[in-house]
């Protein structure tokens, strides 16, 4: 008598990274009022991976990854929209919601898989001009 024995494993992960980098963005500026204003940018980046949080989950048990053979340099690509306040003599609040793409995957020997790193955030600027027109 042969007996089928089938062997069920859940599978899950968790990572987290820290970069640290440098970007180069571009605002175009359209329907300018005086004290507002909206915007469209674009921006060119490169990043390098400083700390590294790899962890797995096999049938319930977490297991840390060795981020050793990590790809550590990045760069990125990014894209948004956004509204700019000015008031008080030269200050100026930007909101813009941004949304970048990393152009390598992050893999390694020890992961089973590759990831993509895609990222949706909202940037947040307040700046003051120095010399505001009068």
């Amino acid at each position: 008598v042969v007996t089928p024995v089938y062997e069920q494993a859940y599978q899950e992960s968790r990572n987290q990274f820290g970069y640290i980098g440098t970007r180069l963005t571009a605002h175009y500026y359209f329907w300018q009022k005086p004290r507002s204003r909206f915007h469209f940018l674009a921006s060119a980046g490169f990043h390098y991976l400083v700390t590294a949080d790899i962890q797995q989950q096999i049938n319930g048990e977490w297991v840390s990854l060795s981020d050793a053979n990590l790809n550590r340099e990045n760069f990125s690509i990014a894209i948004g929209a956004g509204y700019n306040l000015t008031w008080n003599k030269g200050w100026e609040l930007m909101i813009s919601p941004v949304l970048t793409s990393y152009t390598q995957k992050v893999k390694n020997q020890s992961l089973p898989f590759t990831m993509d790193q895609q990222l949706m955030g909202l940037t947040i600027m307040l700046s003051k001009t120095l010399n505001p027109a009068k």
